[in-house]
């Protein structure tokens, strides 16, 4: 289907090409009065445009398609047969009744046939319809074709046309659809309830009872974990179709420019990890975190996606599963031998070391060079490649070790770790900025050292550091700052909330980092 769709993409530059020569010769023609030739040329460039859309239409994407090019048909057809009664009943020898119906013909020839619907067909492939030649991750990310073929249990959206649209069977239930991703085994769109809350739809490409199973494979470890870094599932079902709804987010870790500052990376990482944290602690282990899959919500990391999640027994049984994303494959998985908690921590690690390089640790021309390298070759420190990433060289590379017993022993120890390297980042961050009388930095980096001090429910140094958030935050927000000491203040005495505490020293940062100040 690919190459079919490339050779009408090919066709439909052809045609615009061709209708500027034709039109001319057209108007030549039509000024010298040389009747029978200028209707040969109509008739040869609407044979080729019904060609087109019978090529078109032997695989249509989407009932759209489908309608424009059976529509665009007919218009040629009856064009091409007014074409042949004007050549049989008039020849060179015009009346004047027919002369109108000539020119009249001319008219619409030249502003439908060799302008208007060429262009049309030009920009429905370039704009309306989506690539057929890759794949696209949530966040824009296109995997070659070349790559889908050798990636184990991968569908491609070359091969399912019609997952472009949302099923006829869903379409009532929500409005505003738009496709937002896909992935090997299904696609998302952002979609509108009935009650106006946005919402972000999982369907699978296929339909049948081995799809309907895996989703709910998926969601029985999915819809169990209630977790601020984890993407919520707020409803399912297999009928009409498989599908999940889930919380819309902003974007993903696969959207942001890189490389990141490393602090910033370190902040989305911490979040990660304490996703990882709170799944293991379920023994539940993700075996394929990635970029596209760490979704980010008003600035909140999220893990997605729990698709091939497998609940960890005690006993040290290999799990069989074969699929993974390469990129991001730790070497027990490409090697198929026991996977645990340590492999999520790998797939972390890869992604925090793309985002502070801008890199994959282990680059390849082909999935056969990516998996060789996560065997057989150690990763160059990130620091090589991005210095300010210096303090993190140590985190990172002890994710990336090729023995589980290398890493980190758990998320938790993965989390301390990148807690300690804020801690002493954002401290330094702040003493330099009161150093140099930078307000807007040190209001920054006490903000972290505060949320910092939340996350690890250390209320006492989230106090201070809140107490000392006042004379950087501005005017503006020195009253939500108050009231966050107030509610630190209950915290330490036991009453206070401590999400909601969280959460509103969250917004604080954010709105700290937004305005600069």
């Amino acid at each position: 289907m690919a190459v079919l769709t490339l050779s009408v993409f090919t066709i439909t530059w052809a045609v615009l090409i061709i209708a500027i020569v034709v039109c001319g010769v057209w108007v030549f023609l039509a000024i010298r009065r040389s009747f029978t030739p200028v209707l040969i040329f109509d008739l040869t460039y609407l044979f080729m445009l019904e060609a087109l859309c019978l090529s078109t239409l032997a695989s249509p994407a989407n009932a759209a398609e489908t309608a424009f090019y059976l529509i665009t048909l007919v218009t040629f057809l009856l064009n091409s047969a007014l074409t042949f009664v004007i050549l049989y009943e008039w020849g060179d020898r015009p009346t004047r009744m027919n002369q109108y119906v000539w020119w009249l013909k001319i008219a619409l020839s030249i502003t439908g046939v060799y302008t208007v619907i060429p262009l049309a067909l030009y920009y429905l492939k370039l704009y309306y319809l989506p690539p057929r030649t890759g794949r696209k991750g949530t966040a824009g990310q296109v995997i070659s074709e070349a790559d889908e073929d050798e990636i184990p249990g991968l569908v491609s959206l070359k091969d399912v046309p019609e997952a472009v649209a949302i099923p006829p069977a869903m379409a009532e239930r929500y409005r505003d659809r738009q496709l937002i991703g896909w992935g090997g085994f299904a696609r998302v769109f952002s979609a509108t309830k009935a009650d106006g809350t946005k919402v972000a739809v999982k369907l699978p490409l296929l339909h049948d009872e081995a799809v309907g199973k895996m989703f709910i494979s998926e969601l029985t470890n999915w819809t169990e974990m209630e977790c601020e870094n984890i993407v919520k599932v707020i409803d399912f079902n297999i009928l009409p179709v498989p599908f999940i709804e889930m919380e819309l987010c902003d974007s993903s870790l696969a959207a942001l420019k890189k490389p990141l500052d490393p602090a910033v990376a370190a902040w989305l990482m911490h979040g990660v990890a304490s996703g990882l944290v709170y799944s293991h602690g379920r023994k539940v282990i993700h075996q394929d975190l990635k970029p596209s899959n760490i979704l980010l919500c008003n600035g909140v990391p999220k893990i997605s996606d729990w698709g091939l999640s497998r609940v960890v027994l005690e006993s040290p049984v290999a799990s069989p599963q074969a699929a993974f994303t390469p990129q991001y494959a730790a070497p027990e998985q490409v090697l198929r031998t026991v996977k645990d908690g340590r492999t999520d921590i790998w797939q972390a690690g890869a992604i925090f070391y793309e985002l502070v390089t801008a890199q994959l640790p282990f680059a390849g021309e082909n999935i056969n060079e990516i998996l060789s390298g996560i065997i057989g070759r150690e990763p160059v420190p990130p620091s090589s490649l991005a210095p300010p990433a210096k303090g993190l060289d140590g985190i990172i590379l002890q994710c990336l070790a090729k023995n589980p017993d290398g890493r980190f022993s758990d998320a938790a120890a993965f989390r301390a770790a990148i807690a300690e390297y804020l801690q002493r980042e954002h401290t330094a961050r702040l003493a330099a900025a009161i150093a140099g009388r930078d307000t807007a930095g040190a209001a920054r980096s006490c903000s972290s050292l505060l949320l910092l001090s939340l996350y690890q429910e250390d209320f006492t140094s989230g106090y201070r550091y809140a107490s000392e958030l006042v004379n950087y935050a501005g005017w503006r927000r020195r009253g939500a700052v108050h009231e966050l000491m107030r509610r630190i203040g209950d915290a330490i005495a036991g009453e206070g909330d401590a999400a909601e505490i969280l959460a509103r020293a969250r917004d604080i940062a954010r709105e700290i980092g937004e305005a600069g100040a």
